[in-house]
């Protein structure tokens, strides 16, 4: 029986640069993505060998604090929503 390692790397950056380009084969996108090399150490081997692998990148955005409390006291930074 065979058992699957999970070489998975999580850690966070920032979308520094986003990029449209055209290839033979179609369309793609370039994204550079910044890293504190701090939070890449002991890993940097690991993600040298993934240069040029198919990977699974999930981007989740900042997020937007929900007034629900219902206090009356507004956070200044706090999204608008229009919510029927």
């Amino acid at each position: 029986m065979s058992e699957i390692k999970d070489n998975s790397l999580e850690f966070y950056g920032t979308i520094a640069n986003m990029t449209n380009k055209s290839r033979k084969d179609g369309k793609i996108t370039v994204l550079r993505i910044e890293v504190p090399s701090q939070d890449l150490r002991g890993r940097m081997e690991a993600l040298a060998d993934s240069v040029d692998d198919v990977v699974r990148i999930v981007v989740t955005p900042n997020q937007t604090e929900l007034d629900t409390d219902g206090d009356g006291e507004e956070n200044p930074d706090q999204t608008e929503l229009d919510v029927d």
